[in-house]
């Protein structure tokens, strides 16, 4: 069975991989690329202009017999799914249902396991039992300061808000015809010494939903004075909360269409928003922003205003988000609100052209406002937070024209602003290196019999880092690189796949060469990370002294071999 990402949920379909790839055989990938872009035959291959970044000479290239496609310039890689996923800004899930209808193979998305079925029932009954309890007597409260923030009747139902009394009344009523371990494994209930409770008590209730409009989980807002302010279902088979999205489902659309979308945090915020016609929102469920959640944003649009409070604590999530947002490839800008207010408050008293009109800065402009007004030791810390944001960017091209906006508007050297932060300096590597750098070597195998057999000489799927050792098992197993390219989850990975699957390998370089130069090189990251490690415990440990010298040695042994 497979498991398929539900933008930001985790839905375990049972969807036999026998299917997926009779779905992906019966597609044809240059087919179903060539109804999107104008493709060229140029020998076995195709090759069009890439529809990732500007393309002026044709760098995007199609091999129908390896099922995949590789742009030469911007790395973007992957099979019919993936290019659905990224073009389109399908979930896997969709692109499987869109090609599935497409070559006219039935498909149910409905059969799910049971526990999950089960789950995504009783979430959705408990959905259901929240909004009824808004009308009733118990409710009351959060009625009432629903409409003390001025939250109308189509907003309530729209998103279907409810709410959790105080007291003990969701379980009650659910462990009728569930168990109470089946409502704990939901996150709808609590267990302590004294008994089993309702998860919710004395909140207001955000319904959030997958792709397909399924209940997952819950966000709540406390009603009075209390702690914690916003409270989230706990991780569940099917709700992951450093990928849920509140208002992704219901405003999906409105952000493909326009491009773009703000970040806010409150739900609140949200749905104020959404009163006065801006639609095009997501909320971070009250809580700090996640790369996953920025991964999740990436599937709809590329660009990204952030709309915080204006104050201390908005101020501070916003510099955070940015370099979140930035490392997932998206494009940046911060709505300034005037100080004090928040996305909700601002709404209601202005009118949406004053809102259009409020500052949308760059995340350089954000980063480097006050710049001038600021003493030394203030300047020195705006520097060095905008040259870790400035190399989150991984696009080199992208990286090299926001440095060249930041030395302008500051005034600066480009080399200070150029430099790599401190955290990147020699001996200190980062697991995205050695990720890539495994992708690549996976890439080689992929690509050729003989570096497969060379490669599973050296190397065991367990050897390779977690994110990839599903896809190095079926590698090895010769399994078709059409079949699993869908299944590496950065575009970042699968790019570095794709650059030793489809480079040019010179004609005097032996296949037994190429691959002891990639272990090689592996090895050496290895090492700098175990010496990294034991670096910060040589003062207490002697034996840490000894081990870090002789992995030095054996670094500079490897060096000399190059």
């Amino acid at each position: 069975m497979v498991v398929g990402n539900l933008g930001g949920s985790i839905l375990n379909l049972m969807v036999d991989p026998a299917t997926i790839e009779r779905i992906r055989e019966a597609n044809p990938i240059e087919d179903v690329i060539g109804e999107f872009l104008t493709l060229e035959k140029v020998g076995k291959q195709y090759r069009a202009l890439c529809p990732f970044h500007p393309d002026t000479k044709p760098s995007f290239y199609v091999s129908p017999d390896k099922g995949v496609y590789h742009c030469f310039g911007c790395g973007k890689s992957g099979n019919v799914f993936t290019f659905l996923q990224d073009y389109k800004g399908m979930s896997f899930i969709e692109a499987l249902h869109f090609l599935a209808e497409r070559a006219g193979i039935s498909l149910d998305l409905t059969r799910l396991s049971p526990k999950v079925s089960q789950q995504l029932t009783i979430l959705e009954e408990a959905a259901n039992f929240y909004h009824k309890m808004l009308r009733d007597p118990k409710g009351r409260t959060c009625y009432e300061y629903l409409k003390s923030r001025g939250v109308d009747e189509t907003a309530i139902e729209h998103f279907m808000l409810g709410c959790a009394p105080s007291g003990y009344v969701l379980v009650p009523e659910l462990s009728k015809r569930y168990s109470l371990a089946t409502l704990i494994e939901a996150g709808l209930a609590t267990q302590d010494d004294k008994g089993v409770w309702d998860f919710f008590r004395n909140r207001i209730i955000f319904p959030v939903r997958n792709t397909f409009g399924r209940v997952i989980g819950f966000s709540s807002r406390i009603i009075d004075v209390g702690e914690p302010k916003y409270l989230n279902s706990p991780d569940t088979p099917v709700f992951h909360k450093k990928k849920a999205l509140y208002g992704m489902y219901e405003n999906r659309d409105t952000i493909r269409r326009e491009g773009m979308v703000y970040l806010v945090e409150g739900n609140l915020d949200l749905i104020s928003l959404w009163q006065h016609g801006i639609r095009n929102v997501v909320a971070t469920l009250g809580t700090a922003l996640t790369p996953e959640q920025a991964l999740v944003i990436k599937r709809y649009t590329d660009k990204v205003v952030i709309l915080y409070d204006a104050d201390d604590a908005g101020h501070k999530a916003a510099s955070r988000a940015i370099d979140i947002l930035l490392a997932a490839d998206l494009d940046v800008y911060v709505k300034l609100l005037p100080e004090g207010e928040d996305p909700d408050t601002y709404i209601k008293v202005h009118s949406v052209d004053e809102f259009n009109a409020l500052p949308t800065l760059t995340f350089v402009e954000y980063r480097a406002r006050d710049y001038r007004n600021k003493p030394a030791d203030e300047k020195i810390k705006i520097l060095q937070e905008l040259r870790v944001s400035l190399h989150k960017i991984k696009d080199r091209l992208r990286r090299t024209v926001w440095i060249d906006e930041a030395s302008k508007l500051l005034n600066i050297s480009r080399e200070v602003l150029e430099e790599p932060p401190e955290s990147t300096s020699f001996l200190t590597v980062s697991a995205a290196n050695r990720d890539k750098l495994e992708a690549e070597i996976l890439g080689l195998a992929a690509r050729d019999e003989a570096l497969l057999q060379l490669i599973r000489m050296k190397m065991a799927p367990e050897d390779f880092v977690p994110s990839l050792q599903n896809v190095a098992t079926l590698i090895f197993q010769g399994k078709q690189v059409g079949e699993i390219f869908h299944l590496i989850e950065s575009d970042t990975l699968r790019a570095c796949f794709a650059r030793t699957l489809f480079m040019k390998i010179e004609a005097d370089l032996t296949y037994e060469t190429l691959v002891d130069d990639y272990l090689r090189a592996l090895r050496r990251l290895k090492i700098k990370e175990r010496m990294q490690m034991l670096k910060s415990q040589l003062e207490e440990d002697p034996t840490a002294l000894r081990e870090y010298q002789r992995l030095a040695e054996e670094y500079q042994q490897l060096l000399r071999k190059e």
